[in-house]
């Protein structure tokens, strides 16, 4: 079974774009658009847990410091 997270980023009032932006610019992260979806993904991001737990963790941080 493949576990996939989808993070909803809809209630942020950003762009796809500006999503994205914030991902790489901020988290330092680079995430899947849901846009990639179709029109149902737009305001998702696809996020791969398919790595060490470590790496997994930084990434969760990094997330957490881009929203502060």
């Amino acid at each position: 079974m493949l576990c996939v997270p989808l993070l909803y980023c809809l209630k942020l009032g950003l762009s796809d774009d500006e999503i994205e932006s914030l991902m790489i610019d901020n988290a330092k992260l680079w995430l899947d658009s849901g846009r990639m979806f179709g029109k149902s993904g737009k305001g998702f991001q696809r996020l791969n847990i398919a790595l060490p737990r470590e790496k997994l963790l930084w990434a969760l941080e990094q997330l957490a410091k881009a929203f502060k």
